[in-house]
């Protein structure tokens, strides 16, 4: 008899740090929310700025970082927790080469 094990979906997480809100609460109800949904969370990411990005919502220097991170993991799913433009949707999924959601 063969048994199918379903993989669980790995997600990153990453919140832009205005200085708006607490992040770290933040992100802790984004894990929760990705759990909930099957997800497993394998990393967070924050970056402190003034203002997000206009194309990718983090700086370039944040946007490679995250895809080495995503590869080396092998991660399917990139979360972030603020909210995307869908041409910043399509820009990070593009760059990251996974999945790209937000809140």
């Amino acid at each position: 008899m063969y048994e199918n094990e379903i993989k669980p979906q790995t997600a990153v997480l990453v919140a832009v740090d205005t200085g708006e809100y607490d992040i770290d609460v933040s992100l802790d109800e984004l894990e929760e929310l990705a759990a909930t949904a099957g997800a497993q969370v394998i990393g967070r990411m924050v970056q402190k700025r003034t203002d997000m990005d206009v194309a990718t919502c983090i700086g370039s220097g944040r946007l490679a970082e995250l895809a080495l991170f995503c590869e080396n993991t092998q991660a399917d799913m990139v979360i972030f927790d603020n909210g995307l433009s869908p041409s910043q949707q399509r820009v990070l999924s593009e760059d990251l080469g996974v999945s790209v959601l937000d809140r």
